[in-house]
């Protein structure tokens, strides 16, 4: 995170790839902790998500003939 660029950087291999505007994530700038909690949200969702289709995919391995 940059704050003085108001941007959070994207890393690959201690690189940056992309830096991507706070604004850019809700539509509006947002203070560190709402940038902190926004990402929470997000990984959590992403997290749900994932265990869904998990979920998904070992009972679509049993009901296949």
């Amino acid at each position: 995170m940059d704050a003085k660029a108001r941007c959070m950087q994207v890393l690959h291999e201690q690189q940056v790839i992309k830096a991507l505007p706070l604004r850019a994530m809700v539509g509006h700038v947002l203070s560190f902790e709402q940038v902190l909690t926004h990402l929470l949200h997000q990984a959590r969702a992403q997290a749900r998500l994932r265990s869904l289709q998990e979920r998904k995919d070992r009972t679509a391995a049993f009901a296949a003939p």
